[in-house]
């Protein structure tokens, strides 16, 4: 999520060591066993992104409103005949979805087959900007914010401006920082000690 640079930077020194910048998707590329990087590439978003993040939020937003979701695509034969498919087949001049869009041509409309990937994303840089500006500088720039002893406020700072200049989309950065000083201000409140019962 956040670039070298920038954990370098907003980490304070006392906390940032070496073996943070240990990058877990590059171990998990290199513990692939598949024979070429595209492969590998897959083999990493298979095994982190699509397990531990798509389907879970597809799952738990289907079943908030009782749908119970289907996903073809995944049809353990459909995956095991897709992965032996040589990675040439795969990518074509990068072209993703390549055999997909062949597959599918004929039955959807041009206009649908070559339209760009469109993702159903929440509009946070619009409400980090907005509704929730003041949120973001109360919680996060405060000098009782929990994050101050872990990170560099200056730099929170920075990327809090950034993007409200619009030089940079830095929505995930500054939504991950707000979620972590929240987490953390709840920590806090479970494990004060309780009042005593009179």
């Amino acid at each position: 999520l956040f670039s070298q640079s920038h954990q370098t930077e907003l980490l304070h020194p006392d906390i940032y060591r070496p073996q943070l910048q240990d990058d877990p998707l590059y171990l998990k590329f290199s513990e692939s066993d598949a024979s070429n990087a595209l492969d590998q590439l897959l083999d990493v978003d298979t095994s982190t992104l699509l397990s531990d993040d798509y389907l879970v939020k597809d799952d738990r937003m289907s079943m908030a409103v009782s749908l119970e979701l289907r996903v073809p695509f995944l049809d353990h034969t459909l995956v095991e005949f897709a992965a032996q498919i040589p990675s040439h087949l795969k990518l074509r001049h990068l072209t993703t979805k390549y055999i997909l869009k062949k597959a599918a041509k004929g039955l959807l409309p041009p206009h649908i087959l070559k339209r760009p990937k469109h993702g159903f994303e929440m509009p946070v840089a619009h409400w980090l900007n907005h509704e929730l500006h003041d949120m973001v500088h109360d919680l996060l720039l405060s000098p009782h914010a929990q994050t101050k002893n872990l990170l560099n406020q200056p730099v929170i700072a920075d990327l809090v401006e950034t993007h409200k200049s619009g030089r940079e989309n830095l929505n995930r950065e500054i939504w991950s920082l707000l979620s972590l000083e929240l987490w953390l201000r709840n920590q806090q409140n479970h494990t004060q000690p309780s009042a005593t019962l009179r």
